[in-house]
């Protein structure tokens, strides 16, 4: 299906808009989505968000050529999935690493220890 047929079907708000849309860009944008994050299940979830997005902001928009249109969504979905999973406000998954860490460092407790403390 050509471009301009897909995005008539945004405009007129068929739900086949985002199965033709995914049949023919969904690799595409799944790429462009993992070679930013690395990470399968996340990819996966940019590229729903992007046929979300999309269908949110078609009307008003006609975007030509469609393509161009879905991959900016979704490197920019991905981006902010990017910065949102490595946000040094959460540690940027660092807290993890050095608690696993700091677990070789304790001593295992053993139960007669924590009736000795009662």
């Amino acid at each position: 299906m050509e471009d301009l047929e897909i995005v008539a079907l945004f405009l007129d708000r068929s739900e086949n808009a985002i199965k033709e849309a995914d049949l023919k860009y969904g690799r595409y944008c799944y790429s462009i989505a993992n070679r930013i994050l690395n990470n399968e299940e996340d990819a996966k979830e940019v590229v729903n968000d992007t046929y979300l997005k999309a269908w949110n902001t078609i009307p008003p928009n006609e975007p030509d050529p469609l393509s161009a249109y879905l991959g900016m969504i979704s490197r920019q979905t991905a981006i902010n999935k990017y910065k949102e999973r490595n946000r040094e406000k959460r540690g940027g998954g660092l807290v993890n690493k050095a608690l696993d860490e700091l677990a070789y460092c304790i001593p295992e407790s053993r139960e007669s220890d924590i009736v000795d403390k009662m």
